[in-house]
């Protein structure tokens, strides 16, 4: 992730939000409180995860199909998950991509300094452009500059 704007035109996303943190995501498949990804905007953020088991269920997530159909993902902050984890962040953007799935990264959502909230099911959207805004329901700005990964 360099940070550059690497949207191509300005274009609004609009989805029902989603998501949370990773390792409680990937718990529940399989389970009757396994989360519906399709035609969302998915948040994922985590704590204290070492890269190489965020990668892993990262890998669970997309092999399940909750990667499919998605609308945008949002990664948060992974905090105290070390260096390393943006690789796993990137290697799975990649594949979003080829998708045609957008993918953003902020340090706005998560367990870090900063922790901007978001209403689970509510429609939200993401304006890809120069500002990169997203906003709520009602339209308020909540998080700049998102980059856009890879």
């Amino acid at each position: 992730m360099d940070g550059k704007n690497n949207a191509r035109t300005s274009k609004e996303i609009v989805g029902k939000i989603t998501g949370g943190n990773l390792s409680i995501l990937q718990t529940s498949i399989g389970t009757n409180w396994e989360i519906g990804t399709a035609d969302k905007i998915l948040i994922i953020e985590d704590v204290a995860e070492p890269p190489y088991r965020i990668d892993r269920m990262l890998e669970h997530l997309y092999q399940a199909k909750k990667l499919d159909s998605l609308k945008a993902v949002v990664f948060g902050a992974f905090h105290q998950c070390g260096d390393k984890v943006i690789d796993a962040l990137n290697r799975i953007a990649l594949v979003l991509e080829n998708k045609s799935v957008p993918v953003f990264k902020t340090e706005m959502i998560g367990h870090g300094y900063y922790n901007y909230p978001f209403i689970y099911g509510s429609n939200t959207g993401i304006i890809a452009n120069s500002e990169k805004r997203v906003y709520n329901e009602a339209r308020s700005s909540l998080i700049k500059n998102l980059a856009r990964l890879p």
